[in-house]
């Protein structure tokens, strides 16, 4: 059902902070993931991300892996994702080193994968773990790059 959320299970106490209690960090990957939120349909991000997924953006092996549902329309709600230099240049604060930032991302596997998208070049992926163990990936798409999280791997006791 498309109506949980992602802390649905999650206690808070009295003035503890969210982050601690979901022991995410303030600014980890997880974070980063969680701020950016999920695309809203009829939105500029949301339809930006529907046309990355379904219209060649993304290589069938690599939508397979992440297991989207190119038969749901809505399919593209379910992931949260956010550009990588974007996000260290403009949000990640100055005092919060990039390479720690980063460090927090561990390949599952030791290659990458990669498949020939158009002539434009390549797009690669690995998957990896968070230090909570949160599943997620990250990806390379010419001259950008990001990571992308299904909404039922960010919850707290997967």
């Amino acid at each position: 059902m498309r109506a949980k959320k992602v802390f649905e299970n999650t206690q808070f106490q009295r003035g503890q902070d969210p982050y601690d209690a979901l022991n995410i960090g303030h600014f980890g990957i997880k974070r980063a993931l969680l701020s950016q939120g999920f695309p809203k349909v009829d939105t500029m991000e949301g339809d930006a991300q529907r046309d990355w997924f379904k219209n060649g953006g993304c290589p069938d092996d690599f939508l397979e892996e992440i297991e989207y549902n190119s038969s749901d329309p809505l399919a593209f709600t379910d992931y949260a994702g956010f550009d990588e230099d974007y996000y260290i240049e403009n949000e990640l604060p100055e005092e919060i080193d990039s390479d720690e930032f980063l460090a927090e991302f561990e390949p599952v596997g030791s290659k990458r994968r990669q498949a020939n998208k158009n002539k434009w070049g390549t797009f690669e992926w690995q998957e990896g773990r968070l230090p909570d163990g949160t599943r997620v990936y990250r990806y390379v798409d010419g001259m950008n790059s990001g990571f992308i999280a299904h909404k039922d791997w960010l919850k707290k006791d997967k």
